[in-house]
Formats: structure tokens, sequence, C-alpha cells
């Protein structure tokens, strides 16, 4: 008995130990490209990671592309018009480690930033060409008409726990008969937040915009109604713009926290760049649930990854004070298309 139990402890001790070697996955690029009426397309590039890949300090750093020739073009009339995109204009931009491709310096006046850049227009379409280390990635997007929302408004939230925490709300009547991609991103381009130590408030501003929601109109083509309907888990963040408040100190005082002022930027899109953007909507979700697995997201980048977008949208700039609507649309300057 004690030899059978010897032997089956020395077979159950043996390990083999099992090395894969797993090819390396190919560099491709993964491209963020936007074009909207009357400024300069934009693009930035990533490289791709492996699903293994090792994620140090360098990571992030390495993961820019600055070494791309990047045109775009578009074709009317028989001619065909086409410009190139340099990374002048990232240090302009403030951005120390994001690599921005645009148009030059002397092209476009990025410290005014205004929208009169007559290359880019509502219904061009517009070839994105990018030469990389002997690769050729090329993409297609079309600017469609624009579908501004009829009313913007602000109040307090339904969910909140303080009352100054608000929600934003607005009206929209879909055109009938056409098929309206929609997209909408945010971002606090006014916020304070509390130093408690010192009891002072601190002004921020974000400086890239948030993909909040993607998707088409199939549903309700035609029909004008009130959005986002209230969820705690999508759509508007609910709850999370504040309006002026107090907030108290470590030392028992209080400080005044100024209201934010959040810029939306609604937007009509292309279908295939619409599959995209819905797609990472989707992701976003799905990252909350650690059971299911990563999507593959569409893509409208032959030779690559990601997206080229010709996007039509209206801008509104809204101070978070409750019971406040605003109908007028806000003329952004470049830093606030990003």
């Amino acid at each position: 008995m004690k030899r059978i139990l010897f032997i089956i402890i020395l077979f159950t001790s043996c390990q083999e130990e099992i090395s894969l070697e797993l090819n390396q996955a190919r560099d491709k690029l993964v491209v963020e490209g936007s074009i909207e009426p009357g400024f300069p397309p934009y693009v930035i590039l990533t490289k791709n990671q492996g699903y293994f890949s090792k994620i140090d300090t360098n990571t992030y750093s390495n993961l820019f592309v600055k070494d791309a020739i990047i045109t775009v073009s578009y074709t009317e009339n028989n001619v065909t018009e086409v410009i190139e995109l340099t990374t002048e204009v990232t240090d302009l931009l403030g951005s120390d480690t994001i690599v921005i491709y645009t148009v030059k310096l002397d092209e476009y006046d990025f410290i005014n930033g205004l929208d009169n850049y007559n290359f880019s227009k509502i219904g061009r379409t517009y070839n994105l060409n990018i030469y990389w280390r002997g690769d050729s990635i090329t993409a297609q997007t079309t600017i469609p008409e624009p579908t501004p929302l009829d009313s913007i408004w602000v109040e307090k939230s339904e969910f909140g726990e303080f009352d100054f925490e608000s929600e934003i709300r607005a009206w929209y009547s879909d055109p009938a008969g056409v098929q309206n991609n929609l997209l909408t991103k945010t971002k606090l381009v006014s916020y304070s937040e509390n130093d408690s130590l010192e009891c002072k408030s601190i002004d921020k501003e974000d400086f890239f915009l948030q993909l909040l929601d993607c998707g088409t109109d199939i549903l309700i083509d035609g029909e004008s109604f009130e959005f986002p309907i209230p969820k705690l888990d999508n759509g508007f963040p609910i709850g999370n713009y504040r309006a002026t408040h107090y907030e108290e100190c470590e030392n028992g005082d209080s400080v005044l926290i100024n209201k934010e002022i959040v810029l939306i930027k609604f937007c009509q899109i292309d279908e295939e760049s619409m599959r995209f953007w819905r797609g990472v909507v989707r992701q976003a979700g799905f990252n909350s649930n650690p059971f299911t697995e990563p999507l593959n997201l569409p893509s409208n980048i032959d030779g690559g990854l990601g997206v080229w977008t010709g996007f039509s949208p209206t801008y509104y700039n809204v101070p978070i004070v409750q019971d406040t609507t605003i109908f007028y649309q806000y003329d952004p300057k470049f830093e606030d298309i990003l």
C-alpha cells in the first residue's frame, strides 16, 4: 500500500514546464481621423498592441506614430484638391504626448481657430491616404447634412443625492424618410475642484471631447421626442453635472464651487462611421461585465484599424444652471472640435 501511495505521489508531483512561443503580431496603424465643415481635418495615429504585450512606462509614449505621410483629398466637377497633413500643430496646442496631424501652421489660423476653412464642406466625400513604413492605408467618408437639436435645458437630477446635481435634457425632431446616424460628444470646458487643505477652488477644463452615445434613427424615424431617457448606466451622465454650490473644507470653512460649463457636440455621420462608434459605445458598456469578451470593432480603414469620420455637428455651450433653456448654437474654435 505504501508503495502504491508513493507512486501516486511521484506521478502527481511531476510538472512539465510549457513555454509557448506566440507569433508577434505585425504592427498595424490605428487611425482616428476627423473632418467637419469649416475646419481642417485632423488625424491621430497609434500602433496596435498585442493582447499579451507587456505594458510599462514607455508603452504610452511609444504608442503614437510621428513619421507617417498623410494626405486628404476630394473631387468636385472633375477637379481634385489634395492637402497634406503634418504634426506642426502639436506643440502649438500644448499636447505633450498626443501627436496630431493637421494642416500646416501657415494654412490655417489656429490661434483664433475660426470655422472658415473652405476645404471642408457639407456633402463632399473625402479620401484619406496614409503612407507608413511601406504600407498604404486608405479610407473614405462623407460629411452629411446636420440635424440640430430643437432645444436643450438643465434640470435638477432625478437621481442626485444633492440639490446641485443636474441633468442635461434635450428635444429633438428627427427628419423623416432618410436614415440619420446620430453621435453625441461632450466635454467640460469649465469646472472647479475643491482643494480642501487650502480651502480654495481650483479651475480646470477638459482637453478632448468624450463620446457619449451613437446610433441610428431606425426606430424613431420622423418623430419628435425628449431625450435622453433617464438611465443610470448610459446616455448623458445622470447627476454628474454640478451647479454652483458650496463645499466644506477640512478646517470647517466652506468654499464656493462654480457651476460647470458643458460643450455638447451633436452630430450626423455616415453609416460606416456610425457602425464603428456604435461599437465603441457597446464595448464601453460590456467592459463593466468581467465575463464578456472584447469585440472586434467595425472599421472603414483599408489596411489598418480605426475610423475616418465626416462629422456634421451642431455645438451647444451649456452652463449648468437649473431651469435654464438653450436654443442657440455655439460657434466652436479648432480646440473645441478635438
